[in-house]
């Protein structure tokens, strides 16, 4: 009997030792998980680079373009931060209805600030200095002609 208890004993220790780790690998794994999706941590990711969906404005329509700036407003409110820089993009298009350069370089300026740790790939970022650029130039040329 002294035997079998000792035995029930050891096989309690080795599967409360077990329980355990597996408990806390599960844990683990949770938290990381639970990590990965806070809201504070939502990259936003591009199904399009942002020249791409540039390109592809340039060629709507104004109705289009109206639809366009009404899906992108409705994603704003829902908290992506792309359809802020497409809004952007929209505001930058010379033959959009939402059209103001100054408009765009102030929310450009305000996105870069707010989210400077939002992943941007190497093509977007050129892609946006380059927007920038033009937007100072574009004001340059409007307060040197007024």
């Amino acid at each position: 009997m002294s035997l079998m208890l000792k035995k029930f004993n050891r096989i309690c220790r080795v599967n409360f030792a077990h329980t355990v780790l597996i408990i806390s690998a599960s844990l683990c794994l949770g938290a990381c998980q639970n990590t990965t999706n806070s809201p504070s941590k939502v990259v936003a990711l591009n199904t399009v680079n942002f020249g791409q969906y540039y390109l592809a404005l340039k060629n709507l329509s104004d109705t289009e373009l109206e639809t366009e700036i009404k899906q992108q407003r409705l994603k704003k409110e829902e908290g992506s931060i792309e359809a802020e820089i497409n809004l952007i993009l929209l505001h930058s298009l010379p033959n959009s209805p939402t059209h103001n350069v100054y408009s765009a370089k102030s929310q450009l300026n305000e996105q870069l600030k707010l989210h400077k740790n939002y992943y941007l790939s190497s093509d977007d970022q050129a892609f946006i200095r380059l927007l920038k650029d033009q937007l100072n130039q574009r004001i340059v040329s409007i307060s040197a002609s007024d």
